[in-house]
């Protein structure tokens, strides 16, 4: 498997391991650990909290996928109870926050979670998911229906989630598309990749990329700046 060096991916200020406001970068040219099967057991993380995604129980790790993108690699949810856990990150309603998704999938039906988190106050522990009847994106962490707060799913993708005191702001591509003011649940768990929060349930059905949390609202530079880094190392055009 071809390997990338630390120093080529995070050439960039915005991108430092070292910055304390980096709380997860997860890129799959990083990953590791991998049996003779593929299976990912662990996905080395690069921030300032040095946390990994990982899945200890072999039936329920996903795959390596070695053409995500343009002979780039990517990481396969099989749509039914695979799934990564990320030690909490942070509690969403004591933080503003920006969360970025490099989403690779054929849109599927029913209800996906692509980035939950564990032991919140309500149902709203959903950061980004797919809603159960449309082809949207959303989030739950103001509640089950933050009307107006979606976004259209593409096959490939970058969507972000930004949080400023409660206002929550959903792009894809760098380009806004909605926002909603709201009370965010507190949840102080693990956070999930590619499931709800009860591990369960809403798997993904495809695959990812890059996940990338930042606790702090990035500028709009700073998302544009994101959006041309990722669309240069996975080689596609990402539009609005």
């Amino acid at each position: 498997m071809k390997r990338h060096r630390l120093s080529s991916i995070c050439n960039n200020k915005p991108f430092t391991p070292g910055d304390p406001n980096l709380s997860l970068m997860l890129l799959s040219v990083n990953l590791k650990t991998l049996n003779s099967d593929n299976d990912v057991e662990i996905w080395h993380g690069y921030s300032s909290t040095d946390k990994n995604a990982s899945q200890s129980t072999l039936s329920k790790r996903p795959r390596y996928n070695s053409n995500f993108l343009k002979g780039m690699p990517g990481i396969n949810f099989m749509g039914v109870d695979d799934f990564m856990s990320i030690p909490s990150l942070f509690d969403p309603s004591l933080t503003d926050f920006s969360v970025f998704m490099m989403i690779n999938t054929v849109i599927p039906a029913g209800l996906v979670s692509y980035f939950s988190q564990k032991d919140g106050t309500g149902t709203g522990r959903s950061w980004l998911k797919k809603k159960l009847t449309s082809d949207l994106l959303t989030t739950n962490l103001g509640g089950p229906n933050i009307h107006g707060l979606v976004v259209t799913l593409d096959e490939n993708a970058l969507f972000s989630l930004t949080n400023e005191s409660g206002n929550l702001k959903l792009s894809k591509n760098g380009v806004l598309n909605a926002t909603a003011s709201v009370t965010i649940e507190s949840a102080n768990g693990d956070n999930l990749i590619g499931i709800n929060k009860n591990e369960t349930s809403a798997p993904l059905d495809g695959s990812m990329g890059a996940v990338i949390v930042y606790k702090k609202l990035v500028s709009e530079a700073h998302r544009s700046y994101i959006k041309k880094w990722i669309s240069r190392f996975y080689r596609v055009a990402l539009e609005a």
